[in-house]
């Protein structure tokens, strides 16, 4: 069960990447977040169709001969393979892709979206691009950030058994707690969206939406009133649009194929490395730990608030001497130059 366990992680740890920059070549920048906004949001719709599944496979003891735990997996099995099927064969990945059926109106428009969000497909690997990012100061923020704010992922799974202890429900029970955490995504998503479209502001709304989720960890782990831990478990959730506007950051403002997905894939290791970790930061009863687990929290979250913040400026700084020494010669999104390189990118704040 450990190997196959490994086996699947491995096998989905490309689809995020992958969605990522599709959305990133087809999309301008100003389109992005919306877009990879409902793909996140899929984990909340996940967790409401899982929880409703879980009710409805808790009345099919021994069908089939068949444990509970065995249909879960044959049935979210199932619908994975198919989907995985039908995107394998149905999936556009290619903005010019002949299924498209562009014609030379349209294929200008495409040209013109591929100078704005700076995606260019090559099968050339760029070292040059990795050697760039590496020397960064803004990949290992944006990793540390995803990062930190994972390890409530992997903590969330400790919560949930927590409430359940609180509420006397059974395990089976606990699909009701999941179909909230399932709408607080949906809901903190689609707020964090709107935000950015009003505002402008894509950094400013994350740390915005890091408040949020330390008043929900603090309302959780401090309150002793079993509603209002409820109310705090909701706002944890926030954590979800955090990744989702952090992902966007990282969309909008890397340029050049290889540089942007090596981005990608370094954020999604620290994702990994976050979710691992994070159950371990949270006890899974009341515990002398519980105090020193919710400074913990705090801290990481502050920590992730002051880095985003230094992140900005610094690219804000870039933006302000781009601005005031516009560049004389054009330059062409076919040199795959990274943002570094290119003069005119300018960077979405």
């Amino acid at each position: 069960m450990i190997a196959l366990r490994l086996l699947l992680g491995a096998a989905e740890a490309g689809i995020y990447p992958a969605l990522s920059l599709i959305i990133c070549t087809f999309y301008r920048r100003s389109e992005q977040l919306a877009r990879l906004g409902v793909v996140w949001m899929g984990n909340g719709v996940g967790l409401i169709a899982g929880g409703v599944l879980t009710f409805a496979i808790g009345s099919m003891k021994n069908t089939l001969n068949l444990s509970q735990w065995q249909w879960m997996l044959i049935i979210l099995g199932s619908v994975t393979s198919f989907f995985g099927i039908f995107s394998f064969f149905c999936l556009i990945d290619n903005p010019k892709s002949r299924a498209l059926g562009l014609n030379a109106e349209q294929e200008i428009l495409i040209e013109e979206r591929n100078r704005d969000n700076a995606v260019v497909r090559t099968n050339k690997v760029n070292k040059d691009h990795i050697l760039e990012a590496l020397g960064e100061l803004r990949l290992w923020g944006f990793c540390l950030v995803s990062l930190i704010n994972n390890l409530q992922n992997g903590a969330m799974s400790v919560s949930l058994r927590r409430l359940t202890i609180e509420y006397n429900l059974k395990d089976e029970q606990a699909w009701v707690f999941s179909v909230g955490a399932g709408g607080s995504i949906i809901l903190f998503t689609t707020m964090a969206i709107l935000i950015v479209r009003k505002t402008k502001q894509l950094i400013y709304c994350i740390c915005f939406m890091i408040v949020i989720d330390v008043v929900g960890l603090l309302v959780f782990e401090v309150s002793t009133n079993p509603v209002v831990r409820l109310v705090g478990f909701y706002l944890t959730w926030s954590y979800v649009a955090i990744f989702t506007l952090t992902v966007s950051a990282t969309a909008n403002n890397v340029s050049g194929y290889t540089k942007k997905i090596f981005y990608n894939a370094m954020i999604m290791i620290f994702y990994a490395i976050g979710n691992a970790i994070g159950p371990y930061m949270v006890p899974a009863t009341g515990s002398t730990f519980l105090i020193s687990s919710v400074i913990t929290c705090v801290i990481a979250c502050t920590a992730m608030f002051l880095i985003l913040v230094v992140v900005r400026w610094r690219m804000e700084l870039i933006n302000r001497r781009r601005l005031r020494n516009s560049a004389v010669v054009m330059t062409n999104v076919e040199d795959d130059l990274t943002d570094v390189q290119d003069p005119n990118f300018i960077y979405c704040l």
